[in-house]
């Protein structure tokens, strides 16, 4: 059977592949975006955003590394953002790390608006643990 004997059948079929792959891509079925690298003082934050169904949270993901001899503290901060770009949340990260410690963390940020962006800064890094005591 010829194909060009038919170029309706083939338009259909054609049509219906292009569908089909613009139906696979919107759907989220891979919802994947790509890890962002912050670094400051020997300290480096990997953050991934996660696509978690939390209402009213954004969700990311954090591999923490201190790539110093000494103990660290990272204070972190995120601002959730709308679409307009005014403020729509944030949240704050604190961690402890030992001389090359490496922590991975989930952070829920609370939008107090539906956010369409965010920000994230490493606000300062300390020379110091606190003592658990």
């Amino acid at each position: 059977m010829s194909y060009l004997r038919y170029p309706g059948a083939m338009l259909s079929i054609l049509l219906m592949l292009l569908f089909m792959t613009a139906t696979l891509a919107q759907s989220g079925v891979e919802k994947t975006e790509r890890m962002e690298r912050f670094e400051k003082d020997g300290i480096v934050i990997e953050l991934k955003p996660l696509h978690l169904e939390m209402d009213g949270y954004r969700n990311f993901e954090l591999r923490i590394m201190n790539l110093t001899e000494a103990p660290r503290s990272v204070h972190g901060r995120f601002r959730l953002l709308s679409r307009s770009g005014q403020e729509a949340g944030s949240c704050t990260l604190f961690v402890e790390l030992a001389p090359g410690e490496s922590k991975t963390r989930t952070k829920a940020c609370k939008e107090t608006a539906l956010s369409r962006s965010y920000r994230f800064e490493i606000v300062r890094v300390y020379s110091f643990v606190l003592d658990q005591e």
